[in-house]
């Protein structure tokens, strides 16, 4: 059934999650390959367990130590990535996004891998997110049928901080900032950075030692 194919695991974070069948070329040698999902009630995997009871060994891919999905392309490296699961009844044209049963906010859908018998979907075209639900546009699909969902990391938003909050405590002990519009006097320490906006008005004594600089705009 299987002869002259290559038939391995597609692993991610060391768990099992499909078998990929890799075909002897053709006679135009073009090499076909299908990834199988492990559920007895699929009927290639039925197929794979009975190849497997005449004696023959499902590889793994491995790389870095762990096991991983064959790729074409550059070398992966690991990072922060995990595993998606879903939840719903099936089959369905959307499902629950779900990371060790807690629901999962991908930040848009360009942040996941999702894998449907062997086919690597589309963002945006093939499924949407919104929120923890990921919609395959009218389409239905069997839970059985997908293979992986792959979570490739979110965006962090930093924030912005807010006007008149960032003060001198916030900056470099070699940098200052006045507000003031007229001085007295002025006395900067030595090796400092001031900048004042103008005008200024200056009506004593301005002392700006060696190694410091002020800066009026």
């Amino acid at each position: 059934m299987f002869e002259g194919c290559t038939i391995k695991y597609n692993a991610f974070d060391g768990v099992n999650q499909s078998v990929q069948i890799t075909y002897p070329a053709n006679a135009d040698g073009i090499v076909f390959s299908s990834s199988v999902p492990i559920n007895e009630e699929n009927t290639d995997y039925q197929n794979i367990l009975k190849w497997v009871e005449e004696g023959n060994t499902i590889k793994i891919t491995r790389h870095r130590g762990r096991k991983i999905m064959p790729y074409v392309g550059r070398d992966l490296d690991i990072g922060a990535r995990k595993l998606i699961q879903v939840s719903g009844s099936s089959p369905a044209t959307s499902y629950t996004l779900q990371s060790s049963s807690v629901d999962y906010h991908p930040s848009a859908a360009q942040n996941l891998i999702v894998s449907i018998s062997g086919v690597i979907q589309a963002p945006g075209t093939a499924y949407t997110v919104s929120g923890a639900t990921i919609d395959f546009g009218g389409v239905s699909v069997a839970s059985t049928d997908i293979d992986f969902i792959v979570a490739m990391g979110e965006n962090v938003d930093v924030g912005t901080p807010s006007d008149g909050v960032i003060t001198a405590g916030q900056l470099s002990s070699t940098f200052y900032v006045e507000n003031n519009t007229t001085y007295s006097s002025f006395t900067m320490a030595s090796s400092r950075n001031a900048v004042l906006a103008g005008p200024v008005t200056f009506t004593g004594t301005t002392t700006i030692p060696s190694g410091s600089t002020l800066v009026i705009v």
